[in-house]
């Protein structure tokens, strides 16, 4: 018995008489492919089988909430360093929460990679108000916080972000506030290779960390 498939005629047999059984080699010919939009008027009755469980591993491109580093005390110390943060990210942020020294220095935030530290090549300004005194600074060789004194701990958000999908230039904002002192800011840097990790210190050696908290978080 043959049995002929064709996408136009359909299935025929020419020998339908025959009573003899039918394998493989009695097919001939081809069906058009499937196409989805093709298929109309489909009930549960039409289907049987079952599709794989979904496995997470093979989804791909979907948006997820930020990762968060542990809180670190900063009560002691002249600089903290945030690791192992991993290749990809598109934003980095960093919370400070009643950060002080010792001395009225203020604070740079500095980016790394898996050669070290970046201390050069910074475009970073920072605008600082009181009630009485407006002041500006700029830096080039780390992100530089104009926040910090005895009476005003910083406490605020400096946000890093990816300019471009796959590049290492990354462009900076920062705000902090308090009851004594505002301080805004922003700036750049062409970081070379991916960032990795981040270090905060005084924007001098001298002074050491007296009281706050210090965390990072990062998202993809």
């Amino acid at each position: 018995m043959s049995i002929v498939l064709n996408g136009s005629t359909g299935i025929t047999t020419p020998d339908i008489d025959s009573t003899a059984g039918f394998d493989a080699s009695d097919l001939t010919g081809a069906l058009p492919a499937i196409s989805g939009s093709a298929l109309t008027s489909l009930t549960s009755a039409n289907l049987t089988g079952a599709l794989p469980a979904i496995d997470g591993a093979a989804l791909t491109g979907i948006q997820t909430g930020p990762t968060y580093g542990t809180p670190v005390a900063t009560t002691s110390g002249t600089a903290f360093d945030f690791t192992g943060i991993p290749a990809g990210v598109k934003e980095i942020k960093v919370y400070f929460d009643g950060v002080t020294l010792t001395a009225n220095y203020e604070l740079y935030v500095r980016v790394g990679t898996s050669s070290g530290f970046v201390g050069s090549g910074y475009s970073s300004s920072s605008l600082s108000a009181t009630a009485s005194v407006l002041s500006e600074y700029h830096r080039t060789d780390a992100f530089f916080l104009n926040t910090l004194t005895a009476s005003a701990p910083a406490t605020g958000v400096l946000v890093l972000t990816r300019t471009t999908q796959s590049g290492h230039v990354w462009g900076q904002s920062h705000s902090f506030g308090g009851p004594v002192r505002t301080a805004v800011g922003g700036g750049m840097v062409d970081a070379g290779a991916e960032i990795t990790q981040l270090r905060v210190l005084p924007s001098s050696p001298t002074p050491t960390f007296t009281a706050g908290t210090l965390n990072i978080s990062w998202s993809f």
